[in-house]
C-alpha cells in the first residue's frame, strides 16, 4: 500500500512540473550564414526545450517595451494557432522556435518569430543610434538552463546600454545582465532610455 501511495504521488509530481531545462543558441554554426547575418545586421536566436512533460502545456510570448522606467507597450505575439503549434505533440520530443530580428530603418527594429509552419512580425520604433544589443536575459550562454514554469520570465533584451557618468564615453552591456536586475528595473537602476523585453510563461493548456 505504501508502495503505490508513493508511486501515485511521484506521477501526480510529474505531471506538474514547477520548472524545466530550456536553451537558447545564438547565430549559426554555418560560416556563410554567420557572414550574412553580419552585413544584414540581423540577430538569430534559437529557443528549445526537451522536456516531454510540457505535452500539456503551451508557451505565451509577450513583448513588453519600455522607456525609461515608464512601460509604453504591451505586446502578445501569438495568434491562436501559433499558440496550437507552441506546445508538444504527441510524439514531438523537441520544441523549438527562433527570434529573428533585423534594423529596418535608423529608428524602426523588426522583431521575426519563427517555428514549424508559422512565424509573426512585429515592428518597433528605436532610438536613431546603433547601440542597442539584443541579450540572452537568461544568461544561458548556450548551455542549459532551469527556468520556471507558471509565470513569466525574460528570455530576450533589446536594449541601448549602460552609460555610467563615472566613466564618460563608455558603454556597458554585460555588467546589465551580469548584476542579475530584472530587465524591466534597468531604467530605474541603470538609467536606460529604451529597452524592449521578451517575456515568456510556460502554462498549462
Amino acid at each position: 500500500m505504501g508502495l503505490f501511495i508513493l508511486a501515485a504521488s511521484l506521477t501526480v509530481h510529474a505531471q506538474k512540473p514547477d520548472s524545466t531545462w530550456v536553451t537558447l543558441e545564438y547565430g549559426s554554426e554555418h560560416r556563410e550564414i554567420r557572414e550574412l547575418f553580419r552585413m544584414q545586421e540581423i540577430d538569430f536566436y534559437k529557443f528549445s526545450t526537451k522536456d516531454i512533460r510540457l505535452k500539456e502545456y503551451y508557451f505565451l510570448l509577450v513583448a513588453k517595451e519600455y522607456r525609461g522606467e515608464e512601460l509604453v507597450r504591451k505586446d502578445t505575439l501569438l495568434t491562436d494557432q501559433i499558440r496550437k503549434e507552441l506546445s508538444f505533440g504527441k510524439t514531438d520530443s523537441v520544441l523549438s522556435f527562433s527570434l529573428m530580428t533585423q534594423p529596418k530603418s535608423k529608428d524602426s527594429i523588426l522583431f521575426s518569430f519563427n517555428l514549424h509552419r508559422f512565424g509573426t512580425k512585429k515592428r518597433y520604433s528605436k532610438e536613431p543610434v546603433d547601440t542597442y544589443s539584443l541579450r540572452d536575459a537568461i544568461n544561458s550562454h548556450g548551455k542549459p538552463v532551469k527556468v520556471p514554469i507558471g509565470q513569466s520570465f525574460p528570455l530576450w533584451v533589446y536594449s541601448l546600454p549602460y552609460e555610467d557618468p563615472a566613466h564618460p564615453g563608455y558603454l556597458f552591456y554585460c555588467a546589465l545582465t551580469a548584476d542579475g536586475v530584472p530587465p524591466d528595473q534597468w531604467g530605474k537602476k541603470y538609467g536606460v532610455k529604451h529597452l524592449l523585453i521578451i517575456e515568456v510563461s510556460i502554462l498549462p493548456k
